[in-house]
């Protein structure tokens, strides 16, 4: 694990490693590198790709960053921390990067694709350090890394021919025009992503990032598929506004769960338009925190609300239950049956948008909503004490803005939209990745 964490270091930092050689190849003059062509092994039956374009990273990092002298002290911390790995595995720092996913032996594998500088360093070192779950391979300038994550991982020695398989299987590489995109510092590739209990799902989907002085965009388009479906109310935005016409699998089990604890048994959540308030300290045992958001839910299958509302109140878990409302751990609660398979719940009256604007995904406004706890108390003390948190709050601090969005083009179609703009004296590349250096990702 200890040798896997130092690799996946090495990766990701080459940013921060390299902004400092970048000075030096400026000065000199020297950008004449050996390419190997290495994204020619990128495999045809990869289930997802990610590229980096290093150069250009380092390239903007050095323009918007250091030139600005807005460079932290965390970057400087970063890259002379010493954990007594080796600083470069011969590994070509400014070279593009590709990360790719793909099934091999019922297994799904990671493999990191990358231009060497020092194949022989490369191999000595991967030799040396070589543990279950990691394998590697090199040809002509080219090295290959292979993660098996799962809980029983293959051996090295397993790893290490699949590795040397891949390389040797150049004449069947990936499309590459999936990842074009001339603007772009990071691009990424999937086959497919299912959500909705398989009733819609995205294929052949393409992501750019973008980052620009104070702005961080991302664009896409995917193939669409999906049962069709009716048109959903909005509710009136406020706070943080969210609407959404899937759920991952993921939400819908935690959500669905949680209910059960206070004795509500809902259907699947197919649909949700609502508004994020803030978190607080639940009373209700069942329940670790308490959300304040406002939703209009719709689901898979037939949901009357009022009925297990009754049933809560008849055991006394819920008090003044009324045709529109009841109190719930000392706060009130607004509910309206909207139609057979849609319901609203809140702590706000119900109040639509005048838009009907069914997007597939819609979220905007504060993102700041997202960190406020009210009535805290200890919970707040131990989240300031979590680097996470703290990285989080620095993070959204800094947004001046944000909006994120996927809409329906055509028929088949939808194109993916967001951008989150950072106040003035932010940059989009520097919070980036002071964010990823904060969360300990790479550590």
């Amino acid at each position: 694990m200890l040798f896997q964490k130092k690799i996946v270091r090495v990766l990701s930092a080459v940013i921060l490693i390299a902004m400092l050689w970048m000075v030096f190849f400026i000065v000199q003059g020297i950008f004449a590198r050996k390419v190997s062509h290495h994204e020619m092994y990128i495999p045809e039956y990869s289930t997802s790709v990610l590229k980096v374009e290093n150069e250009a990273l380092i390239r903007a990092f050095f323009e918007e960053v250091v030139l600005k002298d807005q460079l932290e002290p965390k970057y400087r911390d970063y890259l002379t921390g010493d954990d007594g790995s080796d600083a470069s595995y011969g590994i070509d720092v400014l070279a593009t990067v590709y990360v790719f996913t793909f099934q091999e032996k019922n297994c799904q594998l990671l493999g990191v694709l990358m231009n060497l500088s020092d194949e022989e360093q490369f191999d000595k070192t991967l030799k040396k350090e070589s543990k279950v779950g990691v394998g590697y391979a090199s040809k002509e300038g080219t090295g290959l890394l292979i993660f098996d994550n799962n809980s029983s991982p293959l051996k090295a020695t397993s790893l290490n021919k699949i590795a040397n398989k891949i390389l040797q299987e150049s004449s069947s590489s990936f499309d590459l025009k999936k990842l074009d995109h001339k603007q772009a510092y990071v691009t990424f590739w999937k086959d497919e992503y299912v959500l909705n209990n398989g009733t819609r799902s995205f294929r052949d989907i393409q992501l750019a990032l973008i980052l620009e002085q104070e702005n961080l965009t991302v664009k896409g388009r995917a193939d669409f598929v999906y049962a069709k479906s009716k048109a959903y109310p909005v509710l009136k935005h406020e706070d943080l506004s969210i609407q959404s016409q899937f759920v991952p699998d993921g939400i819908n089990e935690t959500w669905t769960t949680s209910m059960k604890r206070i004795g509500i048994n809902f259907p699947r959540i197919t649909y949700v338009s609502g508004n994020y308030h803030y978190i607080e300290p639940s009373p209700v045992k069942a329940l670790k925190v308490l959300p304040h958001f406002d939703g209009i839910y719709g689901f898979e299958k037939n949901m009357q609300i009022r009925i297990p509302l009754i049933a809560l109140a008849a055991s006394g878990d819920i008090h003044s239950l009324d045709l529109n409302s009841f109190k719930f751990a000392g706060k009130t609660y607004f509910y309206e049956q909207i139609d057979s398979k849609t319901i609203y719940l809140g702590q706000s009256p119900y109040v639509l948008s005048d838009e009907q604007d069914n997007a597939l995904l819609k979220i905007q406004g504060n993102m700041n909503q997202l960190l406020e706890i009210r009535n805290g108390g200890m919970l707040a003390r131990f989240l300031s004490m979590s680097p996470e948190y703290n990285a989080a709050e620095h993070f959204l601090s800094g947004i001046e803005s944000s909006e994120f969005s996927i809409e329906q083009n055509g028929d088949k179609t939808a194109d993916l939209d967001g951008k989150i703009q950072f106040q003035k004296d932010r940059n989009a590349l520097n919070e980036t990745l002071l964010l990823v250096l904060n969360l300990g990702i790479f550590n």
